[in-house]
């Protein structure tokens, strides 16, 4: 799949009642977990074609590497306090979690179909 189905589906995931409660920072959550995946593209390319062709889709896309990164983009996001309601109330550490692990979870299931 290309980036802007990821992206995009991160978005449409973000509007089944998560922005609701949790307002842009969901979204933003959702289409940074369901585009991070491919981060290993760009590295490949560098490396060359025969790379590209043998790695991709590898740690990046597996359920190891889900939880990694997944953690990563949590801690980013609780870093950056973009999870705080205009209201007040702060999404935790373990939804950002959640969210991103969902996000990452879409991208590779696209990439299955």
């Amino acid at each position: 799949m290309d980036p802007i189905t990821h992206g995009l589906t991160g978005a449409v995931i973000s509007r089944l009642g998560f922005y609701q409660r949790f307002g842009r920072a969901a979204t933003i959550i959702f289409i940074t977990a369901a585009l991070i995946p491919d981060i290993d593209h760009f590295s490949l390319r560098l490396a060359g074609p025969l790379a590209y062709l043998k790695y991709h889709r590898g740690f990046t896309h597996s359920i190891a590497g889900s939880f990694i990164i997944a953690a990563a983009i949590a801690g980013i996001a609780s870093f950056l306090r973009l999870a705080i309601r205009p209201v007040g109330e702060r999404m935790g550490w373990p939804v950002a979690f959640a969210f991103s692990l969902l996000g990452i979870y879409s991208h590779i299931f696209l990439d299955l179909i």
